[in-house]
C-alpha cells in the first residue's frame, strides 16, 4: 500500500517495500509507548585516541556500499561496516521490539543537496549508506509532543584506527501532517562522554547532551521542524556534517525517533535517510614526478606528536596530535583522484606535519646511512619505510628504498640504506619519502594506504673529495701532510704520506668552498720540491691544473643548488662533480753538479787552466755532487767519449765517496751504455766519484 502525509504545501507518496532517497520519513501501522533513549550495554567500541588537531583538511568519502547496503570501502581502503541492534521490547501488546534501524540493499543516491550544506562538499550523487528508523504502530505506541522512543543502536567499525570521521546526513525526519519528527543519534562511546566528542560543522544538524542527566554527545537537526529538501531553506533542513572528534576503531551510537513538535501524541513515521562518511587524509608534497601518496588519518604518526589514549580514556592522558590532515576543501571519491598529488612542489613543505624536526645529509664518503625515524600513536604493528633519490632522476626506485618493522607502541625506528656505487650516487639536493602503516605488508613508494602518515622532505646528497700524493722519483723518502678543508665543516689531515699517499675520500657539504693543501712532513723540506696540482671528476675530466701549488680552492655546486627552482630537480645532472680526485705532484728539485778531469787532484773540481791531454793511457775522474738541500737517490750517470778518446768497454769504473751503488763490479760498458751508473743515496753536499782509464790517440 501507499502511504500519504503532507510535507508543506505538497503531498508525496512512498512505498513502503522500496526505499528511495526522496523521503526521509515514514510511518508505520503501528503505536508504541514513549521510552527514554538510555545506553546499549556491551558496545563501547575502541577508542583510541582524542585527536584534536583541525588544520587544513582533505577528505576521502565512502565509496558505493555492498549489496546488502551495510558496507563500504573508501578509496584509500578503508572498510566501514554497518550493524544495528533492535531496541528494547515494548511493555504494552505482546512486548514486541519497536524495531530498530534498516540498511536498504544496493543503496540509492544521496541526494543531499546542495553541497553548501556539507563540510566538505562531498560527491552529493553517490550511491550512499541508506537507513530507515522504524516508526511507532498502536495504542499504546504513540508518541507525546517532546517525547522520543529507543531504536536500538546503530554501530559503524572501521577496519583500521581512523581520526576525526565527518558523517554526512541528508534529510533526517521530516513533518507528518502537523507532526515534527526526527531522528537522533547519541554517541554511547565517546573520549570524553561529553558534548566534545562531536562537533557540528556544516548544515543543519546540531550537537547537544542527551536527554535527562547523561552528558554525552547527541547530534540531531537544528530545526524542530525539518524539512525534507536540504536547500529549501538549509536552516531547517535534516541535512549536514557531524565531526566526531577523536580516534576510533569502533562509533557506537544509540538512536531515538523524537517526537519534535505538534499538536499531541501520534504514531511516528519511520525516518528514512542516507549517511556517506568521510575520513582525513594525508598527502606527499615531493615534486610530481615522484609520485602520489596518501593515507587515510588515524593515529599512527611520523614525529613524536604524541601517544594513543588508553581505552577506556584516562583525563590527562595525551593524545596523539602528531598529524593534521591536507588541502581544506576538497573531496577524493574514488582511488584514480588519490593518483594525484595536491601538495607538489620542489621545496616538499607543503605538508606542514614534519615529523623530523632536522635532516642529516647523507654523507659522500659513507657505504650506508641511517635514519632513526620517531613514530607515535602506534597502536598495533607495522612498518615503516623510506625512499632517497640517490641518483637524483626524479622518482623513487626500488633500490633505493629501506623498512623497518613497527612494533605496537613503538617511539622510533632505524632505516638503513646501502649507499650505491658509481653513477648511481649523484650529489646534490634531493628528495626523502617516509611512509608508515599498519599491517606486515612494506608499503610501495606511491599509492594510498588505509593507515598512517607520509612525508617528503628536502635531503643533501654530499659529493666525496680526495687527495693523492705523486712524488718523482717515486723511490724518494719524502714525507708531506695532506688537508682537505670544507669550510664550516672540520679539515681534515693525513700527515706523513710518501708516494701513493691518500687521505681517501671525504664527504664534502654541497656549497662549500673546499680548500686542499700539503705541507712538509717530518724531515722533509718542501723547498726541495716542485709542486703541481691537478683535479680531476669522476669521470676523468680535469677540473683543475695541473698547476704549480702547494694549494687551491675548489667550490662544490650542482645542478640543483643554482638557477630557478622548478618542480623536477634537474635529470641531467653533473654527475662528474660528485666524487672529486686531486694529486699533489711532488718532483725533486735535483742540484746535481759533474766534474771530469784528466788530471784529478782532491778538492780539485775541474781540469786547470791549459792543462793538455798527451797520446797514451790516460784516467779520467768525474766527481758527481749533490748541491740541493735534500738527499738525491738514483742519479745516473753516462758518459760518452769525445773523438780521438777511445774507452774499451771493459775497463773497470772505481767508485768511490758517496752513493755508491750495489751490484758491482761496473765497467766502461756501464758508462757508457744508454742505462748509465744509477747511484746510491747522495746526502746534501756529498758527492761520488767515478774513475776509468780511456786511451788518447
Amino acid at each position: 500500500m501507499a502511504v500519504y502525509w503532507a510535507k508543506g504545501d505538497s503531498m508525496h507518496s512512498f512505498r513502503k517495500t522500496a526505499p528511495t532517497r526522496t523521503p526521509d520519513c515514514r510511518h508505520g501501522d503501528g503505536l508504541s509507548e514513549r521510552r527514554p533513549i538510555r545506553p546499549v550495554s556491551g558496545l563501547i567500541g575502541a577508542v583510541l585516541s582524542l585527536g584534536l588537531c583541525f588544520g587544513a583538511q582533505a577528505h576521502e568519502q565512502n565509496g558505493a556500499p555492498n549489496a546488502a547496503g551495510t558496507q563500504a570501502t573508501t578509496p584509500s581502503g578503508v572498510t566501514i561496516t554497518l550493524s544495528q541492534v533492535d531496541g528494547p521490547a515494548s511493555a504494552c501488546l505482546d512486548g514486541s521490539s519497536p524495531g530498530g534501524t534498516t540498511f536498504t540493499a544496493n543503496g540509492a543516491a544521496f541526494n543531499g543537496n546542495p553541497p553548501a550544506n556539507y563540510d566538505p562538499g562531498i560527491n552529493t550523487a553517490a550511491t550512499s549508506f541508506n537507513l530507515t528508523t522504524a516508526g511507532t504502530a498502536g495504542a499504546c505506541q504513540l508518541v507525546a509532543v517532546g517525547g522520543e522512543v529507543v531504536k536500538g543502536t546503530v554501530t559503524l567499525s572501521f577496519s583500521q584506527p581512523v581520526t576525526n570521521p565527518r558523517l554526512h546526513f541528508a534529510r533526517v525526519g521530516g513533518i507528518n501532517g502537523t507532526e515534527a519528527q526526527v531522528t537522533a543519534w547519541t554517541l554511547a562511546n565517546g573520549a570524553t562522554g561529553t558534548t566534545a566528542d562531536m562537533t557540528a560543522v556544516a548544515g543543519a544538524m546540531t550537537v547537544i547532551d542527551e536527554p535527562g542527566a547523561g552528558t554525552r554527545a547527541r547530534l540531531q537537526t537544528t530545526s524542530n521542524n525539518p524539512t525534507t529538501a536540504c536547500g529549501n531553506p538549509a536552516t531547517t533542513s535534516g541535512c549536514g556534517t557531524i565531526r566526531v572528534n577523536g580516534t576510533y576503531t569502533v562509533l557506537s551510537f544509540n538512536v531515538a525517533l523524537a517526537h519534535r513538535s505538534g499538536t499531541g501524541p501520534f504514531n511516528q513515521a519511520a525516518d528514512a535517510y542516507g549517511l556517506i562518511v568521510s575520513i582525513d587524509e594525508d598527502f606527499a608534497d615531493a615534486p610530481a614526478s615522484y609520485g602520489a601518496a596518501s593515507h587515510a588519518y588515524g593515529d599512527l604518526a611520523i614525529g613524536s606528536g604524541g601517544t594513543p589514549e588508553p581505552n577506556p580514556p584516562v583525563a590527562g592522558v595525551a593524545a596523539n596530535t602528531g598529524v593534521s590532515a591536507d588541502t581544506a576543501t576538497t573531496m577524493y571519491a574514488t582511488t584514480a583522484a588519490l593518483a594525484v598529488t595536491p601538495l607538489a612542489g620542489a621545496a616538499a613543505s607543503t605538508d606542514t606535519d614534519n615529523g623530523l624536526a632536522s635532516l642529516a645529509a647523507v654523507a659522500g664518503n659513507a657505504t650506508t646511512h641511517t635514519l632513526t625515524v620517531p613514530v607515535s600513536g602506534a597502536s598495533k604493528a607495522g612498518q615503516l619505510c623510506g625512499w632517497i633519490d640517490f641518483n637524483r632522476n626524479g622518482s623513487f626506485d626500488g633500490g633505493e628504498s629501506a623498512c623497518a618493522a613497527l612494533a605496537a607502541n613503538a617511539a622510533s625506528a632505524n632505516l638503513n640504506w646501502t649507499l650505491p656505487a658509481g653513477n648511481a650516487y649523484v650529489a646534490g639536493n634531493s628528495y626523502l619519502r617516509l611512509r608508515a602503516v599498519y599491517g606486515a605488508t612494506a608499503p610501495a613508494a606511491t599509492g594510498a594506504a588505509d593507515s598512517g602518515e607520509v612525508e617528503d622532505h628536502r635531503i643533501a646528497l654530499q659529493p666525496r673529495l680526495r687527495v693523492n700524493k705523486a712524488i718523482v722519483p717515486n723511490t724518494d723518502g719524502g714525507r708531506f701532510n695532506l688537508s682537505i678543508n670544507p669550510a664550516p665543516a672540520a679539515a681534515f689531515t693525513a700527515n706523513n704520506q710518501g708516494h701513493g699517499g691518500s687521505t681517501g675520500f671525504q664527504s664534502i657539504p654541497l656549497g662549500s668552498a673546499v680548500a686542499v693543501a700539503e705541507t712538509a712532513g717530518t724531515a722533509t723540506n718542501l723547498g726541495a720540491y716542485r709542486s703541481s696540482l691537478s683535479c680531476t671528476n669522476r669521470a676523468g675530466a680535469t677540473v683543475l691544473g695541473p698547476t704549480a701549488a702547494t694549494s687551491a680552492n675548489y667550490t662544490y655546486t650542482s645542478a640543483s643548488t643554482s638557477g630557478a627552482s622548478s618542480d623536477t630537480p634537474a635529470t641531467s645532472a653533473n654527475i662528474d662533480d660528485t666524487e672529486l680526485t686531486c694529486v699533489f705532484t711532488n718532483t725533486l728539485s735535483s742540484d746535481l753538479s759533474v766534474t771530469k778531469t784528466n788530471t784529478f787532484a782532491p778538492g780539485q773540481a775541474s781540469d786547470l787552466a791549459n792543462d793538455t791531454v798527451q797520446r797514451g793511457p790516460t784516467t779520467y775522474t768525474l766527481v758527481v755532487t749533490n748541491n740541493g738541500l735534500m738527499p738525491v737517490t738514483g742519479a745516473v750517470v753516462r758518459d760518452t767519449p769525445g773523438a780521438g778518446i777511445a774507452c774499451a768497454a771493459g775497463n773497470a769504473v772505481t767508485i768511490t765517496g758517496n752513493g755508491i751503488p750495489g751490484g758491482g763490479p761496473y765497467t766502461v760498458g756501464h758508462l757508457t751504455g744508454a742505462g748509465g751508473i744509477v747511484l746510491g743515496a747522495l746526502g746534501s753536499g756529498q758527492s761520488a766519484t767515478l774513475s776509468f782509464q780511456c786511451t788518447v790517440q
